[in-house]
């Protein structure tokens, strides 16, 4: 028999498949020595009501009332349960992802300064 020389990965998106805007995590380890990860969405809750002043002329002024009031909403998207393996696997890509972000931000930087051109961020 011979021995493959190579092999392919088709990637196919699940039904459910989406992109999700996650910017904060939970969890911690299980009883099982699993790692549990709550992936979340945290960003001011928009308000049932809000209520404004109106002044003299009619015009909308002041904020005077929020129901409810100013909160922070996390909204967990999706858990997952990893091994420490795959915990560290999938941390080592997260990093290299974040090191090619900074190196092209600072190679964008270098080009900005040598045009005198400000960034946009």
């Amino acid at each position: 028999m011979d021995t493959p020389t190579k092999i392919t990965f088709r990637f196919i998106k699940d039904e459910g498949y989406r992109v999700l805007s996650v910017n904060r995590v939970w969890g911690g380890v299980t009883p099982h020595g699993e790692i549990q990860v709550e992936l979340l969405h945290e960003a001011p809750a928009v308000p049932d009501a809000v209520t404004h002043a109106l002044t003299p002329e009619g015009k909308l002024g002041e904020e005077v009332e929020r129901t409810p009031g100013r909160e922070i909403q996390r909204t967990v998207l999706v858990g997952m349960m990893l091994t420490a393996e795959h915990a560290e696997s999938i941390g080592r890509w997260l990093q290299d992802r974040a090191l090619e972000v900074r190196e092209r931000e600072t190679e964008q930087g270098e080009v900005d300064d040598e045009r005198e051109t400000p960034t946009a961020h």
